[in-house]
């Protein structure tokens, strides 16, 4: 009688443990899926870039802000489509954003095939929506103009799908305006006489910088230094394929 008493309570402590299992475990996929309704569409991914050592500086006036061309603006970053830029306004949180902002976020930072048509021909390859990122504290992160990246792609264009012009990625146009210092450096220092012309000229007297959609500037050398013992070291620098401004800096 003992047994069979002690057989019925290990049986019913058995049947007590077992539905208290099943319980708990449909309380916890009720509250997962309370909380994906919630929060419908939402991808935890959490991004984060090594930040530089070269803090932002606009030294050769090569962004805008709102009043001059649109931006794209949520609640941890902004963005502007035409100057290729990503601003952080605090670290991104996707669930600080609505859904437009975190699709927004992460088509921004993927490979995207881009159609554009540069010196006649038309061209299809991905790149990034984003060449730079400056972040909160002044640093910046290049996505684009590294030792790797094709010179000046893609280059300003129109984008249809935005209704607006793309311009120039504002890396390219500084690496633009640092070579042109190094390069005006170097014919000042070998006394060779030169000058600068066409659309710089007319950019430079508006805003004291570079088009934002112009792609390279115009130097004329005096001809009468073509021969001369001077210009024949500086060429030396020129001939070379010169893809960072740092490289004339060795001469």
């Amino acid at each position: 009688m003992v047994e069979q008493r002690m057989k019925f309570l290990r049986y019913l402590m058995l049947i007590f443990v077992v539905g208290m299992f099943i319980i708990l475990r449909k309380m916890s996929y009720s509250s997962r899926w309370t909380t994906m309704l919630k929060r419908p569409n939402l991808k935890p991914k959490m991004r984060f870039f090594t930040r530089s050592k070269q803090t932002f500086s606009d030294k050769y006036n090569l962004l805008r802000n709102e009043s001059e061309v649109p931006f794209e603006v949520c609640n941890t970053f902004k963005y502007s489509p035409a100057d290729w830029t990503l601003y952080e306004l605090a670290r991104y949180n996707y669930s600080l954003e609505n859904t437009t902002c975190n699709n927004l976020y992460e088509s921004l930072l993927e490979d995207e095939i881009m159609v554009y048509k540069k010196y006649g021909e038309t061209l299809k390859r991905a790149n990034k929506r984003v060449k730079w990122i400056v972040h909160t504290d002044g640093a910046i992160t290049s996505l684009g103009c590294t030792k790797y990246t094709r010179e000046c792609e893609p280059g300003p264009f129109y984008d249809y799908k935005r209704q607006m012009r793309i311009d120039t990625p504002p890396c390219c146009r500084r690496k633009i305006m640092q070579t042109l210092e190094q390069v005006s450096n170097h014919l000042n220092a070998n006394n060779a006489s030169y000058m600068i012309v066409g659309g710089y000229v007319i950019s430079y007297v508006r805003s004291k910088g570079i088009l934002h959609y112009d792609e390279d500037i115009d130097l004329v050398v005096d001809w009468k230094h073509w021969k001369t013992g001077n210009f024949q070291r500086c060429n030396e620098c020129f001939d070379q394929k010169i893809r960072f401004s740092s490289d004339l800096e060795r001469c």
